[in-house]
């Protein structure tokens, strides 16, 4: 099973991450499995919080980009 998400995409990117890792987490309890990073390195807290932070940049950066178009 896989969970990817890409950017630009969801309206709301972070939330949508935390809804995806929420869910992949649950399904890998349920199915007694790991989840796996796109490296194919085990996810750790570690990894999680450094996609969230490449979230938040992406975010300033987009609102950089439409102040600029204003």
């Amino acid at each position: 099973v896989s969970f990817f998400m890409s950017l630009p995409g969801a309206k709301r990117p972070l939330e949508a991450y935390e809804a995806m890792s929420e869910m992949a987490m649950a399904v890998a309890r349920n199915l007694k499995a790991d989840v796996l990073d796109e490296s194919h390195s085990a996810m750790t807290p570690q990894t999680m919080e450094h996609e969230r932070q490449q979230i938040l940049e992406y975010e300033r950066q987009q609102r950089l980009a439409a102040k600029k178009r204003q």
